[in-house]
This record gives structure tokens, C-alpha cells and sequence, in this order.
């Protein structure tokens, strides 16, 4: 029974860590690179498939070299003006993986 209960016990700390999420948010410049880990807050050391990306900037972003990368979710603070995504390779897709929402946003409007 306590072997039982053992293996239950990892399996549910190992399913909730895969699941966890973490959010993002940029602290770069106005044109800065996305895979610099300090132009995240906190510090973007080991990118996941369900980070969340947040922008609560009041000018202008330009977030360059863009990888072949799966993430969460793009969010998008009140108050940002605009985020451009650009890439090194044409080859190069940011995917969102998130079912819902994919990018969210507060009051305002998002041109893709």
C-alpha cells in the first residue's frame, strides 16, 4: 500500500510539473533580441512550450530573432503601444500552443 501511495505521489508532483506555466515579461529595449535571457523578467533561461510572453510596454517594441519556437500565450498589457515579432530565418514560426486563450490582450486592439 505505501508503494502505492509513494507512486502516486511522484506521478502527481511530475504531471503538475509539466504543466506548470510561467509568464514573461519583457524588459528589453525598443529593439531587442527574443532570445536573450535577461530581456525577460524573470531571466528566460529555459524557454517551455507553455510560457506566457508579456508586453506592458508604452512604446514601440521591435523583439528580433524570433526562433523556431513553440510558447503558451502572448499577452498583451494595457498601455503598450505595439510589438513587432521579426525573425533571422524566413523559415522561423513562433507557434502559440494554447488552445484559449491564444493571445489575449486588455483594453485596445491587436493588428496580426
Amino acid at each position: 500500500m505505501s508503494r502505492i501511495l509513494l507512486i502516486l505521489t511522484f506521478l502527481t508532483g511530475f504531471i503538475t510539473t509539466g504543466i506548470a506555466q510561467t509568464t514573461y515579461t519583457w524588459v528589453g529595449g525598443s529593439v531587442d533580441n527574443y532570445q536573450t535571457a535577461a530581456n525577460w523578467s524573470p531571466a528566460r533561461i529555459t524557454p517551455a512550450t507553455t510560457d506566457i510572453l508579456a508586453f506592458d510596454v508604452t512604446t514601440p517594441v521591435s523583439v528580433l530573432n524570433v526562433p523556431n519556437q513553440t510558447i503558451g500565450a502572448i499577452q498583451i498589457i494595457a498601455g503598450t503601444d505595439a510589438v513587432t515579432f521579426g525573425t533571422n530565418l524566413i523559415t522561423n514560426v513562433l507557434t502559440l500552443s494554447s488552445a484559449t486563450p491564444i493571445l489575449y490582450t486588455t483594453a485596445g486592439s491587436i493588428l496580426a
